[in-house]
């Protein structure tokens, strides 16, 4: 897994300084997410990503309240405990949820607010 983040980090180093439209990451257990993940979602948003497709049901810091973010896609959620979702996501126009499994009581807030 070390190596596979290294080489994650070298191609987000090295891609040319374009906006990013679309980004999918898929974490396989969102419970142990890796290392690398703060850094991958701190170049999406420095890169204005567009699109998120994702089975990460939190996300780092640095991502919420990504101002860019139009479409997020999140998928193969499993909540065990009393959860709050609130998405601070300025822009977002489409929420698409798959996958979802519920086995406590949740609570999904989602504000938008039209200018």
């Amino acid at each position: 897994m070390v190596a596979f983040g290294k080489f994650v980090l070298h191609v987000l180093r090295n891609r040319k300084p374009f906006n990013l439209h679309r980004l999918s990451f898929h974490c396989g257990d969102p419970s142990k997410p890796p290392p690398y993940i703060k850094k991958i979602f701190q170049y999406a948003v420095s890169h204005s990503v567009e699109e998120l497709k994702t089975d990460l049901d939190n996300f780092p810091q640095c991502f919420n309240g990504c101002q860019t973010l139009v479409t997020l896609n999140l998928y193969n959620l499993d909540y065990d405990i009393h959860s709050i979702c609130s998405f601070g996501f300025g822009s977002l126009s489409t929420l698409k949820i798959s996958q979802l499994i519920l086995s406590n009581k949740i609570t999904i807030m989602i504000s938008s607010q039209i200018i």
